[in-house]
């Protein structure tokens, strides 16, 4: 019993815990997060400024909402706070909940 405990205390997912992963927003938007790598909605990978719980990026040109600034804020295993502002400053943004993709356990 203590055996099979222990391994299903060192089974974990892969991305529990932190912001990397694949989101998706009630709009049937995703964007993935790996690092300080991000894959936007429109399909771009770019680099972004990254924390385990954080993700800020600047919207490429092409994008919509382009000169904008997307900040994710990891609120749960399953849950991120997803704001996009015009510019580099945070005020003033239109902030959605956005879920994970996959299914944690």
């Amino acid at each position: 019993m203590i055996f099979c405990i222990a391994i299903l205390a060192t089974t974990t997912t892969a991305w529990a815990d932190q912001i990397d992963g694949t989101w998706c927003s009630l709009a049937g938007r995703s964007m993935t997060i790996n690092g300080s790598e991000v894959t936007t909605p429109a399909g771009n990978t770019l680099t972004g400024q990254y924390t385990r719980h954080t993700f800020v990026y600047d919207i490429p040109e092409g994008e919509p909402d382009a000169g904008g600034r997307v900040w994710a804020n990891q609120l749960n295993d399953h849950n991120i706070s997803v704001t996009l502002t015009e510019g580099q400053a945070r005020e003033n943004g239109v902030t959605e909940n956005w879920t994970r993709c996959e299914t944690i356990s």
